[in-house]
């Protein structure tokens, strides 16, 4: 809030990026709440999340820096 208010731009686009930053946690077992379930039931592997999650992190990174100032100005 500080940035933005020191920026002079509306808070709520910084908002949404911390939001989607805090949610994108696919690269690790224990960093989305899902991939820790099924982790251990799934047999999976630590390289099995780097390799699916690395793709997904990038993708919703681009995304989201390419879309959230579509929807929320600054």
């Amino acid at each position: 809030m500080s940035i933005s208010a020191q920026l002079g731009i509306d808070p709520k686009p910084l908002l949404m990026a911390v939001c989607f930053a805090a949610s994108n946690g696919f690269v690790t077992p224990v960093g989305y709440q899902t991939n820790a379930m099924v982790y251990g039931a799934g047999n999976y592997r630590y390289r099995d999340f780097l390799a699916a999650g690395i793709p997904l992190n990038l993708l919703f990174w681009a995304l989201s820096s390419l879309l959230i100032p579509v929807f929320w100005k600054f």
